[in-house]
């Protein structure tokens, strides 16, 4: 991995992509770890229309999920981007499969922070192609003058939305393998958009340099 590409990257576009980051035999420990964590229905999280199930911390369950993470370059690159003295962090897994009407994994256009920098490391357990959820998003909305904007509208989620479907021919839409990696800024805007067949199975790594609300700590597995 390049570390000053994926700086750059991440300073320009708000978003890196990293191929084959993890090979074959663990992707498929993952995934057999994951599925057996599902049985517990107590740590699943589940939105309405039951297409995407998470359990928010399963390393805190595991501790493979966050050795996954646990590595050099993203530890350099989350310490060169964020900060290099402070680190919040847990792993999300989630499995997105096809219900009708879903919104997607996320529940549609959104930006996880405002001004604060927050980066996301979300590693593809399984093949995504254009029609099982990949991850979408909005170059450059990381910047402060897209944030402006939506403090000017006052911050309503509708209005993020209305943006980034006015802006769609920009958008970048993340298909790949599994075993690959993104590295993305969500205080850009993002989804995973709506799935129309099969499933997608993913880890998210959520980085932080302060800590997380009481909201996402409430969502955590005790």
């Amino acid at each position: 991995m390049d570390i000053k590409k994926t700086l750059h990257d991440l300073s320009v576009n708000g978003i890196s992509v990293h191929k084959n980051f993890i090979e074959k035999n663990k992707i498929e420990t993952l995934i057999s770890r994951f599925t057996k964590q599902l049985k517990n229905k107590k740590n699943v999280w589940c939105d309405d229309q039951e297409s995407d199930s998470r359990i928010f911390g399963i390393d805190i369950l595991d501790s493979l999920f966050i050795e996954t993470f646990d590595q050099q370059n993203l530890n350099n690159i989350y310490s060169k981007y964020i900060s290099s003295t402070n680190k919040f962090s847990f792993v999300m897994a989630n499995r997105l499969e096809f219900k009708q009407n879903n919104k997607g994994s996320g529940g549609g256009w959104h930006r996880d922070t405002f001004f604060a920098k927050q980066l996301k490391f979300i590693l593809y357990l399984s093949d995504v192609n254009h029609d099982n959820g990949p991850f979408e998003y909005l170059p450059k909305s990381h910047f402060k003058s897209h944030k402006i904007k939506d403090l000017i509208l006052r911050f309503k989620q509708n209005n993020i939305r209305r943006y980034a479907n006015e802006n769609f021919k920009n958008i970048m839409q993340i298909t790949g393998k599994a075993g690959d990696l993104i590295i993305v800024d969500t205080s850009g805007i993002h989804r995973g958009s709506p799935i129309k067949n099969g499933e997608r199975i993913a880890l998210t790594n959520y980085l932080s340099h302060k800590p997380f609300s009481k909201g996402v700590k409430d969502q955590l597995v005790k």
